[in-house]
Formats: structure tokens, C-alpha cells, sequence
């Protein structure tokens, strides 16, 4: 780490990093506070999605997850939470696929099976995720290390969709945002 560090410290005349916990982080670790800026970065959101929310049913809540099927994400932990919803009503679908270590998806599998609000929906493209965006009533994003901001969240925020995340420090500083409960 520290030969990376004083790589960047040398040849970078300034870095800018998408939450101030993950700056925090990197200059408690020897990065040039000289160096970081305050402003944070974000992903641009394609300009070929079509904003149309489509007509919802009012009476079911359709919660999606999408990303990488890996711990660190938390799938498994929005899986085990989906077990002790009561409500019939309340979806899960998982627009995902695993990590080359199998072991972990492999346990969301067999937490899916047992749930019938669960749906496996399967990897997306991105020029489809827009119309994933239109239908979602919130994307989940429980999680559970050091996250710094999924690029689920860029397009969630653009597109006014509601986010329920974890309460993971860099994900928090996003409290401000109408869109987001923690």
C-alpha cells in the first residue's frame, strides 16, 4: 500500500474521490491531504434512458437490488431480511450475478428458493437498467463494508427513485437526499 501511496503522492497533482469518508481514508493511510480535493465525484447517468415511470400497482412494493452477488453487497442480508416480512405484498428482485467465489452466492440461492417474493431477474444491460428505474418502487443497497457509493445510487438519485441502504459510513453522507433512507 505504502509503495501505491507514494506513487500517487509523487506523480498526481490532485485526486478527487467520490464520498469525503473514502478521502478520510486514504489520507489516514499517507495520501497528501495537499492533494485531495473537496469536491466528490459521481457517475454520469446515460442520456439514452427514457425517464417514463411506469403505472405501478399501489398495492405491492417492488424493491430491487442490483449489483454484484458478492458479501460485500449484502445480498444475502436483504434475503435473510425478506424472510421475516409479513406482507405477501412486498417483491424482491435481484438483478445480479456472482462473484468467481461461488460459495456466498450460492447461499443467496438457497435463501431465494425458500421465498416466494423473491425473483431472480438476472443480469441487465445497462441500456435496459432506465427501464428497471421507471418500475422500481426503491433499490436496496444493504451493504456491509466499506462501500463507497454504487453506481446503482448515481442513477437511483438521478432518476428520483427511492434508495433504503445500509447504514455504511460513506453511504450516509448521502443522508441529505430526499431519496434515501438509511
Amino acid at each position: 500500500v505504502q509503495n501505491y501511496l507514494s506513487f500517487i503522492n509523487a506523480k498526481f497533482h490532485f485526486i478527487t474521490f467520490q464520498t469525503q469518508t473514502q478521502r478520510h481514508i486514504f489520507e489516514s493511510f499517507g495520501l497528501s491531504k495537499q492533494k485531495t480535493l473537496n469536491c466528490s465525484g459521481a457517475y454520469p447517468v446515460f442520456q439514452d434512458w427514457e425517464f417514463a415511470p411506469t403505472a405501478r400497482d399501489p398495492t405491492r412494493l417492488q424493491m430491487y437490488f442490483i449489483g454484484r452477488g458478492s458479501p460485500e453487497k449484502g445480498l444475502n442480508i436483504i434475503a435473510s431480511a425478506m424472510q421475516y416480512i409479513t406482507y405477501s405484498n412486498v417483491d424482491l428482485h435481484v438483478c445480479s450475478y456472482p462473484d468467481e467465489d461461488t460459495t456466498y452466492w450460492n447461499q443467496f440461492l438457497r435463501l431465494a428458493k425458500g421465498n416466494q417474493n423473491i425473483y431472480f431477474d438476472g443480469v441487465i444491460e445497462y441500456a435496459k437498467l432506465g427501464m428497471i428505474l421507471n418500475r422500481a418502487d426503491c433499490i436496496v443497497i444493504p451493504s456491509q463494508w466499506l462501500e463507497n457509493y454504487p453506481t446503482i445510487m448515481s442513477y437511483a438519485i438521478a432518476w428520483d427513485c427511492p434508495l433504503l441502504v445500509s447504514g455504511v459510513p460513506s453511504l450516509k453522507e448521502f443522508s441529505s437526499e430526499s431519496t434515501i433512507i438509511i
